[in-house]
């Protein structure tokens, strides 16, 4: 019973520290990490064009 209070205890700790910054963690990651896979596919493909033009 112990750990599960302390867990709780954390758990409202990490939502107090993300409202005062004003956000919520996991969508903002998810945000991250879709804005970077979608910049690396581009990047990937941009490499390819310019290899393809080269040859």
């Amino acid at each position: 019973k112990r750990k599960r209070r302390l867990v709780r205890a954390s758990e409202r700790k990490i939502e107090t520290m993300h409202t005062v910054k004003g956000r919520p963690p996991i969508p903002v990651f998810a945000v991250f990490v879709c804005v970077f896979f979608v910049g690396f596919f581009l990047y990937n493909e941009n490499i390819r064009r310019i290899q393809e033009d080269k040859a």
